[in-house]
């Protein structure tokens, strides 16, 4: 995704809320010369789309390990219809 956004001049914003997981996720991207085409922030996605302002070209969702994560569709629809 981040070769994408290089490609089309945006940025990928990568949050998870394991600091480890954003700790290989950023060293992978800079291996490869893609580290200053991404944003990492360790946090949940949530509370972090509630406070993003900016315009979403493309939005993956990982729906966890939690079964109840993954059963709240309903209130990230209902959050992402409310974003500008």
């Amino acid at each position: 995704l981040a070769g994408a956004a290089k490609e089309r001049g945006g940025v990928l914003y990568s949050v998870d809320s394991a600091a480890s997981s954003i700790a290989v996720a950023s060293k992978l991207l800079a291996d490869r010369n893609l580290g200053v085409f991404a944003r990492f922030i360790v946090g949940q996605g949530e509370q972090f789309l509630t406070r993003f302002d900016q315009p979403i070209g493309l939005l993956y969702l990982d729906g966890g390990d939690d079964p109840g994560e993954r059963a709240g569709g309903d209130r990230w629809r209902k959050l992402l219809l409310q974003h500008p």
